[in-house]
């Protein structure tokens, strides 16, 4: 299934958590984006094996790191795509600039520029 695809199952299925957890402010997604990325950090230390404490903490929840690293990274990628959708950014564009981005990058790293 594509992102678009998935993002639009996801805003069906879920039209009313949408609107009622969905910042419609692009500041308040800006500092919501923040903070999953935190979440994604600390289930990634987890999962790491860096942070007994995390760890224990997620197993508390009846979660794995694994399980915590996967559920945050869902997360942020429904506030990337919200946050596209409220600067009327088509989704597929993301990817296509972030894939041109790496491709550049490459080029560069092989030709010793960077």
């Amino acid at each position: 299934m594509s992102l678009r695809k998935a993002f639009k199952k996801f805003y069906n299925e879920y039209t009313e958590w949408f609107r009622e957890k969905s910042p419609t402010d692009l500041a308040i997604s800006g500092l919501k984006l923040a903070e999953e990325a935190g979440e994604v950090a600390e289930a990634v230390i987890a999962f790491a094996g860096a942070s007994k404490n995390k760890i224990r903490k997620l197993l508390r929840k009846g979660q794995t790191p694994r399980d915590a690293v996967k559920e945050e990274l869902g997360d942020v990628i429904v506030v990337c795509l919200n946050i596209a959708t409220l600067c009327n950014i088509e989704h597929d564009d993301l990817f296509e600039s972030a894939a041109i981005k790496a491709k550049r990058r490459t080029e560069e790293i092989r030709q010793g520029v960077r």
